[in-house]
């Protein structure tokens, strides 16, 4: 599973491997299918991982019964969230994310069942239902906001403004962009100066200090992309600090990927027509 970002074809084929020689169950080797498919920049292996996914929440070992169930039902609901959500299945992404945040809440994983209030607020909005969406973003923003400072919780604040940050967009409301996405980078530079002040407590994160870095550039990378298509698109735009982030975003890893280079592909098209213009 660690080559699976970047050699999916050869990650599938090991774990057909794995379930011939019967390292892994029938169970567990489509769970990793469909984690793998569901990473796809593609629908159609999207799709499939989706098929995957609802079919595993049939089988017994996802029957909520006990803890070990109620884990691997979570870990299928986390899968099919991502999927669906990728796809645009507004539908599903709503009805899933209410699923678990309820199980994640059922289970005493508090600060998930907030990540997934989120994931309720954002799918929310792609369904019509805006002001009702960013009313409960906002209050998840909020509740991850207060308490000691925690990697979780840290975690699970980012991706809630980066899910707000998606729907301004949306809304042509660049401007209103911009905070989200310095609060993004305030809490990565908090983190980075005292680490030791947050709890370790991300089951998504490696203990691995390189991977904590890693991912701090990761996520600083992308409120920096966000505040240079936020500074192209907005009236007036100021294009000097459109460009001042572009430059950062090139020069960081995220750059040179190609969710990196997609990001920045709409900020570049601005900025060409700004040239021009």
């Amino acid at each position: 599973m660690k080559i699976y970002g970047t050699q999916p074809d050869r990650a599938l084929a090991i774990i057909d491997s794995a379930l011939i020689v019967g390292n892994v169950s029938e169970f567990r080797a489509d769970f990793l299918r469909a984690k793998i498919l569901a990473g796809s920049q593609e629908g159609t292996p999207r799709d499939a991982a989706i098929v995957l996914c609802e079919k595993l929440l049939q089988h017994d070992s996802t029957q909520v019964a006990d803890k070990k169930t109620a884990v691997n039902r979570n870990n299928v609901l986390d899968v099919m969230l991502g999927a669906c959500r990728t796809n645009g299945d507004d539908e599903k992404w709503l009805r899933y994310a209410i699923e678990r945040a309820e199980l994640c809440r059922s289970m005493g994983m508090e600060t998930e069942s907030l990540r997934m209030e989120a994931e309720i607020g954002a799918a929310m909005t792609s369904m019509g239902r805006r002001e009702e969406g960013m009313i409960k973003l906002e209050q998840v923003i909020n509740a991850l906001d207060k308490g000691d400072p925690s990697v979780d919780r840290m975690d699970a604040g980012i991706v809630a403004r980066k899910r707000r940050i998606v729907v301004l967009d949306h809304a042509h409301r660049y401007q209103d962009m911009i905070p989200d996405a310095e609060a993004i980078i305030r809490k990565l530079d908090d983190y980075e100066s005292r680490p030791s002040a947050y709890a370790e407590d991300s089951f998504r994160l490696p203990s691995d200090k390189n991977a904590h870095s890693s991912y701090c550039q990761f996520y600083r990378a992308q409120a920096q992309c966000f505040l240079a298509r936020a500074y192209t698109m907005m009236v007036p735009p100021d294009m000097a600090k459109a460009r001042k982030y572009v430059r950062l975003v090139e020069e960081s890893a995220y750059g040179h990927s190609f969710s990196g280079r997609w990001m920045l592909s709409q900020v570049w098209k601005s900025l060409a027509s700004g040239i021009r213009s």
